[in-house]
């Protein structure tokens, strides 16, 4: 496809798919997951708001009838282009969503980003209608395209040409993230974006992000197609600042997504110190979790009297063995450290587990579910290891012939599919394990001595007997 025509006042949409209907639509889970905005698509409609282009958003996930609501935001905001960013269990709902842009409109432009479409980005565009794909981080890609650059002339993107697909030299990374414009808060209706009693304790809900980048090899990891391996921040002033935009904006809880909010313990120390200074009484917590290599006693400390209430650490076994296939960088002792010290700063603890990554059996799995016992965690989330494109763990079993589909709505954590023939378990053993997982750590009386005791000094007790109750393991 040839770049459209150039036009003064381009617009855009920026579409995101369902999650809770492609997701969680057979996860039972799904009646305690919370609804977002994604932060991703608000900071690309910011540098786009700031480049003085129209920009429009149609967030499917608050819609009652998404496809009507999709057609409904085409008629009436009359898009030049149609922005989507997606996860690998995403594709289908990406692709249906294009089609019916198409339908609409032939001339629309559509494109895609996100950790699928910077993985694979051949196979996205021969596999749907889209036009563009933006490889890597886009916030100055997007501006290129809408300002009506030659695609050739564009770095990090791919589009197709007759029917091969072409892809431009790499983008660089934005090196300097206080040069970001502000997310386009002002777009969406906050009021809609609401969790759930497990999940967060007040609404509406939201997110940003204060860094990109992660130098950990994790192998199971593909969040270096966008970021890269290089870790960059924004500075502690920028990161309040942005939290007191979107308290005006009408959220009450924020939460930073990144992955590398405490990479940085001095960074992360002056980021909550900024908070207290200014005074801002708010509930929040790392949702993208902590590293226990990355933490120590002062910091939990400091979190907890900037209105931090919840630590996750991504542990991921409790099996060293396992813990070394992947590359993690840890050792146990850091993980019962780590949780120690955030519990005595008086946090609650999550605790992220994986089953089935490479060189796991049936006993390391037990040293997992024993493991996740032992460091007495608030709560737990025990998942299938699935294999994302773009980790080093997806191309190995890729090679290995290990993988059996690549049907992408089945690589979902919430609700695993048969992906893999896992080389010494059967898929009907971890599915065995990750229900047995969850039930041995909910069910065991002291834990829920513990709940109970928590629950009603936070006047949640109702609230959580009817989470536990709907997840029905």
């Amino acid at each position: 496809m040839k770049t459209p025509l150039y036009k003064q006042n381009k617009k855009i949409l920026f579409v995101t798919p369902s999650y809770s209907n492609a997701i969680y639509k057979k996860s039972k889970m799904k009646s305690v997951i919370a609804t977002f905005p994604f932060a991703g698509s608000a900071v690309l409609a910011g540098a786009l708001v700031q480049c003085d282009y129209e920009v429009a958003i149609a967030d499917l996930n608050v819609a009652e009838d998404a496809e009507r609501y999709l057609i409904s935001k085409l008629e009436s905001f009359k898009p030049d282009y149609v922005g989507i960013s997606f996860t690998t269990p995403l594709f289908y709902e990406m692709k249906k969503i294009v089609e019916m842009i198409k339908k609409f409109n032939r001339e629309i432009t559509a494109i895609a980003g996100g950790p699928h479409a910077s993985a694979l980005p051949r196979e996205t565009l021969l596999g749907t209608l889209l036009d563009l794909v933006v490889v890597g981080e886009g916030d100055q890609t997007i501006v290129d395209i809408l300002s009506g650059k030659k695609w050739e002339s564009i770095h990090g993107i791919a589009y197709k040409q007759g029917r091969d697909v072409v892809s431009t030299p790499v983008r660089g990374l934005v090196e300097n993230l206080d040069d970001l414009s502000y997310p386009a808060w002002h777009l969406y209706d906050v009021s809609k974006y609401r969790g759930t009693p497990i999940f967060n304790r007040e609404n509406p809900l939201g997110f940003y992000e204060t860094s990109r980048g992660c130098f950990s090899r994790c192998t199971y990891c593909s969040s270096r197609n966008i970021f890269g391996m290089k870790y960059r921040y924004k500075t502690p002033e920028r990161v309040v600042d942005e939290i007191e935009y979107m308290l005006k904006m009408g959220f009450k809880e924020v939460h930073p997504i990144d992955d590398g909010f405490s990479t940085d313990i001095k960074r992360a120390k002056a980021v909550c110190n900024e908070i207290i200074k200014r005074g801002i009484k708010i509930n929040w917590y790392p949702q993208g979790g902590l590293r226990v290599d990355r933490v120590n006693k002062e910091l939990f400390d400091l979190m907890y009297k900037a209105g931090c209430y919840r630590i996750p650490f991504g542990i991921e076994s409790g099996s060293q063995l396992i813990i070394d296939n992947i590359k993690k960088g840890i050792k146990l002792w850091q993980v019962e450290q780590a949780v120690k010290w955030a519990r005595d700063a008086g946090l609650e603890t999550v605790g992220y587990f994986m089953l089935g990554l490479p060189g796991e059996t049936v006993k390391t799995i037990e040293e997992t579910i024993a493991f996740s016992h032992k460091l007495d965690l608030d709560y737990a989330k025990f998942s299938i290891t699935i294999p994302l494109p773009g980790s080093p763990l997806y191309d190995d079993w890729k090679r290995s012939n290990i993988i059996k589909t690549d049907n992408w709505e089945m690589f979902n954590f919430a609700s695993p599919d048969e992906v893999y023939a896992h080389p010494n378990l059967s898929w009907d053993t971890l599915n065995k394990y990750y229900k047995r997982a969850h039930r041995a750590f909910c069910w065991r009386f002291a834990y829920i001595f513990k709940r109970v005791i928590r629950n009603f000094k936070d006047f949640n007790f109702i609230e959580d007997v009817k989470a536990a109750l709907k997840v029905k393991w």
